[in-house]
């Protein structure tokens, strides 16, 4: 029994000595012994690192040409008047228009306007002319309207030019700005008064039928109104009544050297027609309806 009890108490001893003898020869073995860096070593070790890709994208700048798109400004015109506010505002033009003065009309100045500034002022006044040849822009008479005049303005290399107007003495607003008396009032006495008379060429001519025209020079205004044709009775002295007298037609010219102007030289000079000069005659007739003038026919070109 004492026997037994000693073998099995060494038998533990006996296990444990061969697993320190297997711990022992493992350890001594090269193979599996960890190697140690010398540290005389350490400083030719290289250390490289790996760059890591990066979240921000990159991107690479490829230069190329593209076209810019050309930008055209188309020019706005003006708002249109309708006709009943149009009417008003040709009449303060023709009337009261301070910043207009002669040889402009209804804002037109011959000599300065621009055709594109010519285009935008009719529209905007909701007037449209009809065009000859591209340079003459007739404004028409409005059969619901008494304005504006039936007026001419003649276009060349982009300007207007000069402006011819057709008054009607029938036209009551027309007339009290464009009569003799009204023009004589206002703009004083003319550079020049002319008379000229047309003969009947019929054969044989009546006995006693003529008509005559009279013709107002405003050097300094650029200005020349003529007034033509009525009636009269032919002789060595005509009567006349400029203030009385129904006229056919009464036209002016605006602009220096405008197109198609009367010819001062086919008529006669106030001065040998009517011995009176521009300042005496312009002071004669403002005196009233009943200034009549004698004409001495044979001072008058014949025509």
């Amino acid at each position: 029994m004492g026997n037994m009890q000693s073998q099995i108490s060494k038998r533990p001893i006996k296990t444990i000595l061969l697993f320190l003898v297997s711990l022992m020869l493992v350890s001594c073995n090269p193979e599996t012994a960890q190697t140690s860096i010398p540290v005389g070593t350490l400083s030719t070790v290289k250390f490289t690192s790996t760059p890591l890709p990066s979240a921000t994208p990159s991107f690479s700048a490829t230069a190329f040409s593209t076209k810019m798109p050309i930008l055209t400004m188309t020019p706005t015109l003006p708002a249109s008047l309708f006709p009943e506010l149009r009417d008003p505002e040709v009449r303060r033009l023709m009337q009261n228009d301070m910043d207009c003065k002669l040889p402009c009309f209804l804002s037109v100045i011959p000599k300065k306007t621009k055709f594109d500034e010519l285009e935008s002022t009719l529209y905007r006044l909701g007037l449209s002319p009809d065009v000859y040849e591209n340079t003459v822009y007739n404004i028409h008479n409005y059969p619901d309207s008494d304005v504006p005049p039936h007026t001419q303005f003649f276009v060349y290399n982009g300007q207007v030019k000069s402006i011819k107007i057709d008054i009607e003495q029938a036209n009551s607003f027309e007339w009290s700005l464009f009569s003799p008396a009204s023009i004589l009032k206002k703009y004083g006495p003319p550079s020049f008064v002319t008379f000229g008379l047309l003969h009947v060429h019929d054969f044989p001519p009546p006995p006693w039928k003529l008509w005559y025209r009279m013709t107002f020079y405003y050097d300094d205004l650029d200005f020349i109104i003529q007034y033509g044709e009525p009636e009269i009775r032919s002789g060595d002295f005509i009567t006349i009544c400029p203030n009385q007298d129904t006229f056919n037609y009464t036209r002016i010219w605006l602009g220096k050297n405008p197109d198609h102007p009367p010819l001062q030289s086919q008529d006669g000079p106030s001065e040998k027609v009517t011995s009176l000069t521009p300042e005496k005659f312009q002071k004669y007739l403002l005196l009233g309806p009943g200034a009549c003038l004698y004409l001495q026919a044979d001072a008058i070109p014949y025509s």
